[in-house]
């Protein structure tokens, strides 16, 4: 009866091995690009929008000012020519500045420990305000990652996007 048992389990936990191996391997047939862009107007200067897109310092209040279910248990933090984004106390997120060309162009590394972007925030005069172009250009390494992106669409990033940029329009135009 002993030896039946042991060789029930053996099956099954080759028949796990082997599946999850093949779902590491079809990861590899999930496109490993990120490639996302939004934009929008926004009711302040350039050089008001650049000072929270283009310092530690103004990432951490821009991304502190949000609220919502997506910033329970994360605490946004300057850490040297970086942010680091914690989750419960742990990093999640790390930004690390590239480029910064006042009050144009910030160019940021995004390490989000299972892969790297290269986040670009573009800003130029529009009437009165400004114009932000949010561009993600990257790479997932990691085929057993690649499976976030079907998880997680091209629109729901987008949309968070979309709501930081929000969070930029409110900071950005509020009085100093």
């Amino acid at each position: 009866m002993k030896h039946r048992r042991t060789k029930g389990c053996l099956v099954i936990v080759a028949v796990l091995a082997a599946s999850l191996a093949a779902l590491y391997f079809a990861g590899h047939l999930i496109d490993p690009r990120v490639a996302l862009e939004t934009e929008r107007h926004i009711d302040a200067s350039p050089s008001a929008v650049f000072r929270y897109v283009g310092t530690p310092e103004g990432v951490v209040e821009w991304w502190s000012s949000m609220s919502g279910p997506h910033r329970e248990g994360m605490e946004v933090v300057a850490n040297g020519d970086g942010v680091d984004f914690l989750m419960d106390g742990s990093v999640a997120e790390e930004w690390r500045l590239r480029d910064a060309s006042e009050p144009r162009l910030a160019v940021w590394t995004v390490d989000f420990q299972i892969f790297e972007v290269t986040r670009r925030l573009a800003i130029e005069p529009e009437g009165e305000g400004s114009r932000v172009v949010w561009s993600e250009q990257g790479w997932i390494h990691n085929p057993a990652a690649r499976y976030m992106t079907i998880v997680m669409s091209d629109e729901d990033t987008t949309r968070n996007f979309d709501m930081a940029l929000e969070a930029l329009a409110e900071v950005a135009r509020a009085p100093r």
